[in-house]
């Protein structure tokens, strides 16, 4: 979990910002004071006990505090900050789910947002109380089967009202007592005691595992068929109905997103719109959204060209139709044909120019190909933190990073000669780097007396180092944009409370003076684009600390 102040403050802002001072007065307390008990909570916010808890307790509901009861002790909170964080991430969210699944389905997922948590039946009844006009509650449950298969939503477990290592914890005290873990002496037995818990943490922690079934395709599918069948989600084992399942919205959804249109820009302008469609039909098949349990990094995934065909097409139109919103509806000058389907030899060409280019994660031949997570993750990194670069610097300093980054450890001359650049030019740009933090200066000397002519210097990039130093900067400026948020709704807090009355709504510009009703009209523009450049550095943050 990060812990880095500029990260605290940031998800203090937002939780003050979504629910108020009394929340945020309780999890700042939680996020800067560490694992603490309800007395403890109380007397560190001057609050009254049994308020404490009731605070503690809204925060659980909302998914923003984890708690923990060990043997013969109180009940101890901390401050789940990852999901905090993901507050920002709802409208977008919730905005994924209209294009894909339409209006009611962004109304559930709004709903789930707003909870915290909450079971299929609970939300049926919250959208048919809120709107008459909402379809029927079969199709309600319906649209939650396929935003639980489409991962827009993810199954709540027990284990997710706590903290990772506590719950591991707890798993290896039920495989073995203390005394049995301190007599594992042998190297098989430790490794075969480490799987145990590995293997019983995952199926504790598993979203796609319930305790009623699995959730995937064939699931839903029999569900579906025994509801109109009659049989309203009854399961084979004698246990409760589907209707019970607690589920929560998945945040972590948008970071798959972030990193397919991430790929599919960059393939595009490389290679065409067939070439990013493809891509992105691959990425998506390797692509898990699930925070709780990624798949392994290392492992290597299979491509089925079966399923290329169809997302291709989907894709396809989806880049038209981005591409036509100039006003001539056409682009460089021409109106672009979209071919509206792909044959298989089509999707092997596309990928096979892919994997001569930049794209080295993709591998195969022949309708068999592979992506390796690893190598993607990372090379998503890597292009993510080069286009922040670009926007930050001036050239020639992007090129010579990007020469360091292929390169490695680099002499001086040797950049100079391999950039093209001067001598003069060279040195200010890789003076302005070390100093901002992205290069790193190696001393390697020839003879012990340390001579300056007699020393190599080497110049380098670490990737690691200057994520985080480029995600510290992103907290930073996340965190002052929503104080500015706050500030222009504190300036126009009367304004506020006016169009929030019953007789007002929908008619501001008839019942506001011409003046303030003008001054409404900036503060919602203001809004708006700090939430747009918001939403931009959060796709900064979704892939550089989230992959």
């Amino acid at each position: 979990m990060t812990t880095s102040p500029a990260f605290q403050r940031l998800c203090c802002e937002l939780v003050e910002d979504h629910y108020g001072d009394f929340y945020r007065s309780i999890f700042e307390c939680l996020a800067f004071g560490g694992r603490l008990s309800a007395p403890q909570v109380a007397q560190k916010c001057h609050l009254p006990l049994r308020q404490a808890r009731s605070g503690l307790a809204g925060l659980i509901q909302l998914r923003l505090v984890h708690h923990h009861t060990p043997r013969d002790a109180q009940t101890i909170y901390s401050a789940d900050l990852n999901n905090a964080y993901d507050i920002i991430r709802t409208g977008r969210l919730i905005e994924a789910a209209r294009e894909h699944h339409g209006d009611i389905a962004a109304q559930i997922v709004s709903t789930a947002c707003r909870l915290g948590f909450a079971t299929i039946s609970e939300l049926r009844d919250r959208l048919l109380c809120d709107d008459t006009e909402t379809e029927t509650g079969t199709t309600i449950e319906q649209l939650v089967d396929d935003l639980l298969e489409d991962h827009f939503l993810i199954r709540l477990r027990k284990a997710h009202f706590g903290e990772a290592h506590d719950i591991r914890r707890q798993v290896e005290l039920n495989l073995l007592s203390p005394q049995a873990i301190a007599k594992l002496t042998g190297t098989k037995a430790k490794a075969e005691h480490a799987g145990n818990i590995e293997r019983e943490y995952e199926e504790l922690v598993h979203t796609s595992k319930a305790e009623h079934g699995h959730v995937n395709g064939d699931y839903v599918k029999q569900a579906r068929k025994k509801q109109s069948n009659g049989v309203n989600g009854v399961s084979t084992n004698g246990h409760s109905t589907q209707r019970s399942t607690l589920v929560q919205p998945n945040p972590h959804k948008v970071v798959a997103l972030a990193q397919s249109r991430l790929v599919g820009e960059l393939a595009r302008k490389m290679h065409g719109k067939r070439a990013a469609a493809v891509l992105v039909s691959a990425i998506r098949q390797i692509t898990d959204p699930d925070v709780w349990s990624k798949l392994p990094a290392s492992h290597v995934h299979g491509i089925d060209a079966r399923q290329l065909r169809f997302g291709a097409n989907i894709e396809l139109n989806k880049v038209s139709d981005n591409e036509a919103r100039h006003t001539n509806g056409k682009v460089n000058g021409y109106l672009h044909e979209v071919d509206e389907d792909l044959a298989e030899g089509d999707i092997d060409r596309e990928l096979m120019f892919l994997t001569e280019s930049n794209f080295h994660f993709l591998t195969g031949d022949r309708s068999m190909w592979q992506i390796e997570k690893g190598a993607f993750d990372e090379w998503v990194r890597k292009e993510e933190t080069l286009r922040v670069m670009d926007s930050r610097l001036e050239p020639p300093s992007p090129r010579i990073l990007r020469i360091l980054v292929d390169k490695g450890k680099l002499e001086e001359r040797t950049l100079q000669e391999i950039g093209l650049l001067g001598a003069k030019e060279l040195r200010q740009s890789l003076s302005l780097l070390k100093q901002m933090g992205y290069l790193d200066l190696q001393e390697v000397p020839r003879n012990p007396q340390r001579m300056p002519n007699q020393t190599v210097f080497l110049w380098s990039h670490e990737a690691g180092r200057v994520q985080s130093l480029v995600l510290e900067g992103v907290y930073a400026t996340l965190c002052k944009m929503v104080q500015l948020l706050n500030l222009e709704r504190a300036k126009m807090a009367n304004t506020l409370s006016k169009i929030e009355r019953e007789d007002v709504k929908n008619k501001e510009e008839e019942m506001l003076a011409p003046a303030e009703f003008i001054l409404l009209q900036r503060s919602r523009k203001t809004e708006s684009w700090v939430w747009g450049e918001i939403h931009r550095l959060d796709s900064t943050v979704a892939i550089l600390r989230d992959t």
